[in-house]
């Protein structure tokens, strides 16, 4: 959802985090155990307008290019399909 409003990201690195956010690219993961660290990147973003907007930019180039909505269905019909081969 931040990549489609086309917004940076500041996230702990959990989970499926680093599956979601393109480190340097699309956003910056902190270690989820240090708050100086999400503090000091929240602060990063605040202060770096080009870099918010350069990182939001590439979140939204990305889900287009990955998670459009033709290739979201596509992609749906291609496991329905092979589950409907399945024995």
């Amino acid at each position: 959802e931040y990549r489609a409003a086309g917004l940076a990201v500041v996230g702990t690195d959990v989970g499926g985090n680093m599956d979601a956010v393109v480190v340097g690219v699309t956003g910056i993961l902190v270690p989820s155990a240090s708050p100086e660290a999400l503090s000091g990147a929240l602060d990063r973003m605040r202060t770096e307008a080009s870099l918010r907007v350069k990182m939001g930019q590439a979140g939204r180039a990305r889900a287009s290019e990955h998670f459009s909505l033709p290739r979201c269905v596509n992609a749906y019909e291609v496991f329905y399909r092979t589950l409907l081969r399945a024995p």
